[in-house]
């Protein structure tokens, strides 16, 4: 029972997909192929390098200074990812609209969809953070204050060194996620700007299933190398 799923949900379609490239292999773009990539990994590497940054330093603020604001505004934070991407797209748009007209100039734009990013996938990465920082005692801390290091050299020295794999594993799992962002990406990109997710869905809304296959089996590939790697990370840390 548990088989039929992944039968259905990726083993069937997988193979139909492998099936569609390898039968219209000459007709593609490759040139068009290869810019769709490097704008999907692009706007992912910087996203989640951002989100990554932002949510380990938020973490490590929280872990020295316990404000109840602080705490309040990571746990709204860890909401977006409720939220469906087409709704927060929509939302984006509708708040600079409001809000005023001279910030009309931020629609459509890499900003505006790196700042959507932030919003709707930083809880993918303050879970395994926050779960990592759970694990190290604050007596760590206090061991390092008692040799006189100031809390900069405990961060640096202790923290941050007990927390890598940590940080590793939440950029690999965002990275993911937006990689293969659709919704969100859809309403906000840059006007003519696609990823591999959208062009696939572009050829798929126009029935040209063949040229979707291979934006699709591209997302498949990076994203099972991405989780390949990740299994690795692990069991070198184990």
């Amino acid at each position: 029972i548990i088989i039929v799923p992944i039968l259905f949900a990726l083993i069937i379609p997988l193979i139909f997909i492998i099936n569609n490239v390898k039968n219209n292999f000459h007709l593609y773009d490759w040139i068009e192929l290869f810019n769709v990539f490097k704008n999907t990994f692009y706007i992912t590497l910087i996203s989640s390098i951002i989100i990554t940054i932002v949510s380990f330093f938020m973490l490590s603020i929280r872990r020295y200074n316990k404000t109840s604001i602080l705490k309040i505004a990571i746990n709204f934070l860890s909401v977006g990812y409720a939220i469906p991407g087409a709704v927060i797209g929509l939302s984006f748009m509708l708040i600079l609209q409001y809000f005023s007209p001279h910030f009309n100039f931020l629609m459509g734009t890499i900003t505006l969809l790196i700042y959507a990013y932030v919003f709707r996938f930083i809880a993918v990465s303050i879970f395994p953070i926050d779960s990592n920082f759970k694990h190290q005692p604050l007596e760590f801390d206090d061991l390092g204050k008692s040799l006189n290091l100031t809390s900069i050299q405990v961060f640096t020295k202790i923290n941050f060194p007990l927390s890598k794999f940590a940080i590793i594993s939440s950029f690999l799992l965002v990275f993911i996620d937006i990689f293969k962002e659709l919704p969100l990406t859809l309403v906000l990109r840059p006007f003519n700007y696609e990823t591999l997710a959208t062009q696939a869905y572009q050829y798929a809304n126009e029935e040209m299933l063949s040229y979707s296959s291979v934006y699709s089996l591209s997302i498949i590939v990076v994203c099972s190398i991405i989780i390949i790697l990740s299994k690795l990370i692990f069991k070198s840390r184990i």
